[in-house]
């Protein structure tokens, strides 16, 4: 197994604000060349720090991703674990990506807020930290639910047959001596021909991996999730009942969809994920397994939780007045509520300490929004004398507790105010858990 910083996970935002003490690795480690790790290669998404304090001690430092990643490539790993995970519970983000999936226009986003690197090293770490597979696993399925309800490409595909009492295309002369002629099939003609279907190298390799993602499930990996992965594979298996199988293993390693099949290219690539986490070998899905090998990856959980913020606004009964990210001329809020006489700007902030108090940065940022000329034209807010009018800004953030002040409903929005600001509240959202 991969040795680990701290010898197992650590959490998110561990060592902040001074930074986690590398003084221990100092003697068998050149940490010199160790390197922050940046979410997608993009400066402004750290996943984990890597700098000296004011002491000049090499420390690290993680921030909102979770995952586990290489420190020192080969030698020495970090697996990071939500922040609000306990001795009791853990964050349940399976059922925080379910309740995304349940929304087309929210699923389109979640592509969003993983990235996996398959060609660096391989970590090995305890099966019960494995939260990379399930994660291909639903994505894949739900992009799959997309296709099957466009309905699956159809091509044109080369076929032989025996065909009885006709000919199409063109008759193979040599298969039909060997086939028909030495065996006294006088009303046979062996031909090949051209068909029109789905059943097309891209769909055979969707398929493949449709199976491998089925063997999963049935393994037992995901059981308190089947009800929801039936409903799904009842809607995508009668799609795939004319597709072949794919002849051989090298047909999946090479295969490269037609990039003029731009709906497809994500659909393939998670199925070139699925087939590499288990080399290309259906029979080694194996969740009994003590370890499990996966590559590098990471998830923004204030991404996630924004989703899954957004998924639970769209269930209100203004569910359909929410807008996600609308564009201003200074930034793009999270949400506004467009109802007329409770028009709202609301941020998630994937902070739990909002129980007990604010973030000024936070109180400033929303302000801007809440007096953006393009939030307010959103808003409908440009005439008088609404354009004069202090809007309503709400925070959501997440607790662990479960209470009933958790509701989201439009008469509970308001109902616990920042006393320092006008016409500020914020709202506390219950993350979903499992027992650890």
């Amino acid at each position: 197994m991969t040795r680990l910083i701290n010898g197992g996970p650590v959490s998110e935002h561990t060592g902040y604000p001074n930074g986690l003490s590398l003084e221990k690795y100092e003697t068998d480690h050149d940490l010199k060349t160790w390197k922050s790790i940046y979410f997608k290669g993009n400066p402004e998404k750290c996943c984990l720090w890597l700098k000296q304090n004011w002491t000049g001690q090499k420390t690290l430092q993680t921030s909102y991703f979770i995952g586990t990643d290489w420190v020192e490539t080969g030698t020495l790993a970090v697996y990071v674990e939500p922040k609000l995970n306990d001795a009791a519970k853990n964050t349940d983000y399976f059922k925080m990506l379910f309740e995304g999936f349940k929304n087309p226009d929210i699923a389109s986003y979640l592509p969003d807020i993983f990235e996996i690197k398959l060609n660096e090293p391989p970590i090995i770490i305890p099966s019960t930290l494995d939260v990379l597979t399930p994660l291909l696993v639903i994505q894949f399925l739900n992009v799959l639910k997309e296709l099957v309800r466009k309905g699956l490409k159809k091509s044109h595909q080369p076929v032989e047959a025996n065909l009885s009492n006709r000919i199409k295309g063109k008759l193979l002369v040599g298969r039909q001596i060997k086939q028909n002629i030495l065996k006294n099939q006088q009303l046979k003609n062996y031909c090949r021909f051209n068909t029109f279907s789905v059943d097309g190298p891209e769909n055979r390799v969707l398929k493949k991996a449709l199976q491998f993602a089925v063997r999963y499930i049935d393994s037992g990996a995901l059981k308190a999730y089947r009800p929801t992965f039936e409903k799904l594979l009842n809607y995508i298996h009668p799609a795939f009942t004319d597709v072949g199988d794919i002849a051989t293993v090298e047909d999946l390693r090479h295969f490269k969809v037609n990039a003029f099949f731009k709906d497809y290219q994500q659909a393939v690539h998670l199925a070139h994920m699925i087939f590499k986490r288990y080399g290309f070998n259906i029979n080694s899905i194996n969740v009994t397994a003590k370890v499990v090998t996966v590559p590098p990856f990471w998830i923004d959980m204030s991404k996630l939780y924004e989703l899954y913020v957004l998924a639970q606004l769209k269930k209100q009964e203004y569910g359909r007045l929410i807008r996600f990210q609308p564009a201003g001329r200074y930034g793009a809020p999270d949400f506004l509520l467009l109802k007329e006489k409770n028009l709202m700007v609301i941020d998630a902030k994937y902070k739990p300490y909002y129980s007990d108090e604010y973030v000024a940065a936070d109180i400033r940022q929303l302000s801007g929004y809440a007096r953006d000329e393009g939030v307010l034209a959103v808003l409908n807010a440009q005439e008088e004398p609404l354009k004069s009018t202090v809007i309503d800004c709400l925070i959501i953030y997440p607790t662990k507790e479960a209470s009933l002040s958790t509701s989201l409903a439009l008469s509970d929005l308001k109902g616990d105010k920042i006393q320092q600001f006008n016409r500020f509240y914020k709202k506390a959202l219950e993350l979903p858990f499992q027992n650890s």
